[in-house]
């Protein structure tokens, strides 16, 4: 029998999952291949909704302002669309073979996380944001040494996940992993 299910609903399933996988140190290809469609769906459905004010459309304004005009690896980001080619190369040399000479797909940890990162930001901005989204950004902010207190998020993320700036990458992804099981122990009913 066909399982029907609403296109948001698709989404935060796909974001959920890829962010258990990449806290249980999935293959970042296959965390890719679930963050990447879930991210597309709450794009459209964000910028629908929020014309022209979009969280992707508000990281690259924020990139752009800090005078951002071009990736590490050389691509443009300063308009919209190359941003979104940015953003977006990873899964889609994943996904084609269409052009000969593109034989091999090159990604990273850091392209799942930009990916589940923007998706993150789109479901909270349509309030579809799930206990494991709110983790996932929480775990990021502890993470990021640029961030810093009085940054009231700040604050609740190093409590969260005290000290882990400091740990190997595997402990760091088992701080993860703890705070979801914690988060669904604490949320069956007895």
């Amino acid at each position: 029998m066909p399982t029907t299910l609403e296109k948001h609903v698709v989404a935060t399933r796909l974001l959920d999952r890829a962010i258990r996988m990449y806290f249980d140190g999935e293959d970042a290809l296959f965390t890719l291949s679930l963050a990447h469609p879930a991210h597309l769906i709450l794009k459209d459905l964000a910028e629908r909704k929020f014309p022209g004010q979009s969280a992707m459309r508000q990281v690259h304004d924020g990139l752009v302002a800090e005078g951002k005009t071009f990736t590490e690896d050389g691509l443009a980001v300063d308009q919209f669309k190359d941003f979104l080619n940015f953003l977006h190369k990873v899964p889609n040399a994943a996904k084609h073979a269409d052009r000969g000479q593109e034989t091999h797909v090159t990604y990273d940890d850091e392209n799942a996380l930009a990916i589940m990162n923007v998706a993150c930001a789109h479901a909270q901005q349509l309030g579809l944001d799930t206990q494991v989204h709110f983790l996932f950004n929480a775990w990021q902010i502890a993470m990021d040494a640029s961030v810093e207190p009085p940054d009231t998020m700040k604050i609740f993320a190093d409590a969260l996940f005290p000290g882990i700036q400091h740990l190997s990458h595997e402990a760091q992804l088992a701080m993860g992993r703890q705070s979801l099981a914690d988060a669904a122990k604490s949320s069956r009913p007895e």
